[in-house]
C-alpha cells in the first residue's frame, strides 16, 4: 500500500515540476492525498 501511495505522490510533484499543474492545485492535491494517507493509516490500524 504504501508503494503506491508514495507512487501517487512522487507523480504530484512530477506534474507540479513540469508545470502540468499549478501551486495552488497542487496545495490542493497534496492536502487531500495528506488527508487520505492519515485516514487509510486509522483504517488499518483499527483493522489489525
Amino acid at each position: 500500500m504504501a508503494f503506491r501511495l508514495s507512487m501517487s505522490v512522487a507523480c504530484l510533484f512530477i506534474s507540479h515540476t513540469r508545470k502540468y499543474i499549478n501551486e495552488d492545485d497542487f496545495k490542493k492535491y497534496y492536502d487531500e492525498y495528506d488527508i487520505l494517507c492519515k485516514m487509510i493509516t486509522k483504517l488499518r490500524d483499527s483493522i489489525q
